[in-house]
């Protein structure tokens, strides 16, 4: 159901904060690094993360110094040397990518360094899974938009007692965004999910459609030239 326009600049504003600025590809090149920052400068306020190849942590991570958005890398889980060279770059936050298989000393030994999330595995029950992150202190679950999994998860986080956050992946527009924020209210309470608790995978189509709604009510000339609210000239 399309959400009316009131409604969706609210949605957007509350949305925007919890997003993961997504890495295009592999062949992710620092014009585009560059351009997605321009992105974080030119919308409401920040974003919660931006996801950057392991070579452009150290400028990014300089760029946005003085902005609330951590900086973020993927590396392979056995690859501790990427891991340590991007920790003393400056990430904030790792990914680690294939999970399956990664002793539970790795993921603590990563966990005790930075913020680390991890996709929960295809072949592993959704609160095994939940419960080894857990257990090394994984700060985030990485799981799809599907309703089911999402209930499942909030809930099993909330009983269980879990201090860990969801990822969400898969949405790319703001009502998507904004069903799953429902989807996970209806199932644990709003309040879980500030502040912090809940991340969404942030394509440049889902940040332009977020950003979109924001323009009107926000900024006071197009978006690129910063403007806040309290810097309008009437």
């Amino acid at each position: 159901m399309p959400i009316d326009a009131s409604a969706a600049q609210e949605a957007a504003k509350r949305i925007y904060a919890m997003l993961d600025l997504a890495e295009a590809a592999d062949a992710f090149e620092f014009d585009a690094v560059d351009r997605q920052i321009g992105r974080i400068r030119s919308a409401a306020g920040p974003a919660a993360a931006i996801v950057v190849p392991n070579r452009h942590v150290r400028t990014c991570a300089d760029m946005l110094y003085r902005t609330r958005t951590l900086v973020t890398t993927r590396i392979a889980p056995g690859d501790l040397h990427a891991m340590e060279r991007a920790v003393t770059d400056g990430a904030a936050e790792v990914e680690l990518r294939a999970p399956g298989g990664i002793a539970l000393d790795v993921l603590t030994r990563a966990a005790q360094r930075r913020n680390v999330k991890l996709a929960c595995p295809d072949d592993m029950d959704i609160r095994e899974a939940l419960g080894r992150f857990d257990a090394a202190r994984i700060r985030f679950a990485i799981v799809s938009d599907a309703p089911d999994p999402l209930r499942q998860a909030a809930k099993t986080i909330v009983a269980a007692g879990f201090r860990l956050g969801l990822k969400v992946t898969g949405c790319q527009t703001l009502a998507a965004c904004q069903a799953v924020y429902d989807t996970i209210s209806d199932a644990v309470g709003e309040a879980w999910i500030w502040p912090g608790t809940l991340r969404f995978d942030a394509s440049e189509t889902l940040h332009d459609d977020i950003v979109g709604h924001l323009r009107d009510r926000i900024l006071s000339r197009p978006v690129g030239c910063g403007v806040r609210p309290d810097e309008r000239r009437h």
